[in-house]
């Protein structure tokens, strides 16, 4: 079982994001074939650092991201004064029965039935190779870019 979790931040002149990531993988070897299940959860929480007047409400933003393995977009409006925003992002899978195996050499030596090996680490397999999640945020007609990195 190799089970990811880390958060990520970041921030700009008028905004901060975090970006909160738990995976879980599990793989089962049994009859000489590797089995996989796989679950990650994301949530990316998007935060307007300055004070809206009640006038200004609803307030439309547009923003985007890439998480490396994940991504999302959208045009959203604040309408609380505490100016948050939350993008959720849940998947699993994987296959029980007939899947080739994956890293066979390693994971025959680890994962026997009698055996179960945790491994927790921080940034996931989904974050990309520079392990930081890119955030695009337009208000107004301003563009604001953050790069989140790791906080651990």
């Amino acid at each position: 079982m190799i089970f990811y979790n880390d958060t990520l931040e970041g921030e700009s002149e008028n905004w901060k994001a975090k970006y909160l990531l738990n995976e879980t993988h599990i793989f089962i070897t049994a009859d000489r074939k590797t089995h996989y299940y796989g679950k990650d959860e994301s949530r990316l929480i998007i935060t307007y650092k300055h004070n809206l007047s009640e006038s200004s409400f609803p307030k439309p933003f547009e923003y985007s991201y890439d998480a490396g393995s994940s991504e999302g977009s959208g045009n959203v409006t604040l309408d609380r004064k505490d100016c948050n925003y939350v993008v959720r992002s849940c998947s699993e899978g994987g296959s029980v029965k007939d899947q080739r195996a994956v890293f066979k050499h390693t994971i025959d030596l680890l994962c026997t039935p009698y055996r179960t090996v945790y491994i927790y680490r921080n940034g996931g397999t989904g974050l990309g190779e520079d392990c930081t999640v890119k955030v695009t945020l337009v208000m107004d007609g301003k563009k604001e870019k953050l790069v989140l990195k790791s906080t651990e």
